[in-house]
């Protein structure tokens, strides 16, 4: 599956394995047919991260990044493609029509479809339609209106998320362990900086890559100059100051003033 992030235009081809070979054969594909990008943008998959993948990307000409590990949400337009793509092939009896109709449809709060964004016109299709008007549309398209669906996908996701404060190098911070099957916290410590909420951290004489949601600084209640063993790792929380539980006051029934013990 691959997404371009301008048009919102996205292909998927078939591949026998997960391999770094059929990959890169199935990428080499989908560039000659729309050329090379700029900058390729994908998971951390071991067929990724080969050498391989890396000599193709320096030999093709583009940049490659990855996305932070167990952290979909930052390549979430591949994701959300790859929905949309198991829901056109399992729901329709022909995939490859409802694929054409699909890149056709006009995107929401926009007034162009994928393929109008991709190639400046409307592709002909079984579906009557005036090919000119699309055209004009595709023509009048403006910046202001790829920003403003921008915007209010950004604020759509900001409305339950927060910023969270940055690390510094060497600092302490608790590492979200996803090898442990309850996903348990480990002690670590900032390495190096890889984007702006992407860290480099090493635990246990290993190096990790985490997101900035899956680190937490390291918060030590010091007393006597040792930290508190009682405090678990899972409950180590950013900016929270430790608070005890008052203590239950227990009283007697108001029935009870009346009754003579005697």
């Amino acid at each position: 599956m691959a997404v371009d992030y301008t048009s919102d235009y996205w292909e998927h081809e078939r591949i026998s394995s997960q391999d770094t070979c059929d990959v890169i054969t199935a990428l080499k594909k989908i560039f000659v047919r729309w050329g090379i990008p700029v900058q390729v943008q994908s998971d951390n998959g071991p067929q990724f991260t080969s050498q391989q993948f890396v000599h193709f990307a320096k030999e093709w000409c583009f940049t490659h990044t990855t996305s932070s590990l167990h952290y979909p949400q930052s390549n979430g337009k591949v994701e959300s493609a790859v929905k949309i793509a198991k829901r056109i092939l399992r729901r329709c009896a022909d995939p490859e029509l409802a694929l054409l109709e699909f890149r056709n449809t006009t995107t929401e709060n926009m007034t162009t479809s994928p393929i109008e964004r991709l190639l400046g016109r409307s592709t002909r299709s079984t579906l009557p339609s005036d090919a000119k008007v699309k055209l004009s549309r595709a023509e009048q398209l403006s910046s202001e209106e790829k920003r403003a669906k921008r915007q209010r996908t950004t604020t759509q996701c900001n409305k339950s998320s927060k910023n969270l404060s940055p690390l510094k190098i060497g600092e302490p911070v608790m590492l979200r362990d996803y090898r442990a099957h309850q996903r348990s916290w480990k002690e670590a410590q900032v390495h190096k900086t890889l984007s702006d909420r992407s860290y480099a951290v090493v635990c246990d004489g290993e190096m990790f890559r985490r997101n900035r949601r899956d680190l937490r600084p390291k918060l030590q209640v010091l007393d006597n100059n040792q930290p508190d063993p009682v405090r678990q790792p899972c409950e180590v929380a950013e900016n929270m100051a430790l608070q005890n539980r008052p203590l239950r006051v227990c009283r007697e029934p108001a029935w009870l003033n009346d009754y003579d013990q005697s």
